[in-house]
């Protein structure tokens, strides 16, 4: 898709290229070839990688996203989190179904969210020594390099989507032409990860609003856009099934028949509730574990 803009592309003849993809192709190998010698000494486990290596295999042979581990026959897009990015990965992971390409196919999307960032950073000014160091630094730090060693999830494919998004609003946020392609192609993919994807979409977009006038404008609707797509997948697809207010409920007065309206009412009316709740941030800790 970068392919769009071929002036935006990396140019491997100068020097800050070849090293950010030196840099990216050393994190792929080592991220991709730990978590696959984790899988082959039994270091992996049904959560997650067993849930979505069987999810995975039966839609590369048509079927639905059914995962039975926890005891019965659930649809994953319809019960758990509605992650319809997963259908782009099927056709590759049917040239080798293994819970082995998941691993890899993760450290490839997680290692190519340094090119977005790259031409972000160098979209504000910043020179090309500069927008390497923070490149590869983004590549090193212990918690995205340390969750890619990690059983597969659908949540480290957000950045290369996500962080495409923001360069390409940016970098046309005062342009006359919106939507432009590349921003709402890399909005849908973003959106397409997961459900709560949305609510990082405004929350970037909410900043826009203190920017140009254009830039406004265009925050307005990808806030609109966000906005009822979480509404829409929460509310009507995954509905009372989805676990998003599970992570939550400490935050809530009324677990059994709480909602994202309840949770919002509560950080409106008690904005620190979120951040000295100590209950919901173990709670929120051990089931993303689980999930």
């Amino acid at each position: 898709i970068y392919t769009l803009s071929l002036h935006d592309a990396l140019p491997i003849y100068q020097p800050a290229g070849g090293l950010l993809t030196a840099a990216g192709a050393l994190t792929l190998c080592l991220t991709a070839a730990t978590g696959i010698v984790r899988h082959r000494i039994f270091l992996t486990s049904d959560f997650d990688l067993g849930i979505f290596d069987q999810m995975f295999y039966l839609m590369s042979r048509g079927g639905a996203p059914i995962t039975t581990s926890v005891g019965y026959a659930m649809n994953h897009m319809l019960e758990i989190h509605f992650s319809p990015i997963f259908y782009l990965l099927v056709p590759i992971y049917k040239l080798r179904s293994s819970p082995e390409t998941l691993l890899f196919l993760q450290s490839l999307f997680a290692t190519l969210a340094v090119v977005p960032l790259y031409r972000l950073a160098r979209a504000h000014h910043l020179d090309r020594k500069t927008s390497l160091i923070l490149a590869v630094l983004f590549l090193l730090q212990p918690g995205y390099f340390g969750g890619q060693l990690k059983d597969f999830h659908e949540i480290k494919l957000l950045p290369v989507f996500f962080l495409s998004f923001i360069y390409f609003f940016e970098r046309n946020e005062d342009s006359e032409r919106f939507p432009d392609v590349p921003t709402v192609v890399f909005l849908i993919l973003t959106l397409a990860v997961k459900e709560d994807a949305a609510i990082y979409v405004i929350a970037y977009a909410l900043t826009a609003l203190f920017r140009s006038v254009s830039a406004r404008k265009k925050a307005i609707v990808v806030i609109l856009i966000a906005g009822l797509v979480f509404v829409g997948i929460t509310g009507f697809i995954l509905g009372d099934e989805s676990d998003f207010t599970y992570r939550y409920r400490s935050l809530l007065p009324a677990w059994e028949t709480g909602s994202i309206g309840d949770l919002a009412k509560v950080l409106i009316t008690s904005p620190f509730a979120i951040l000295t709740d100590r209950k919901s941030t173990r709670l929120n800790s051990s089931h993303t574990n689980r999930s």
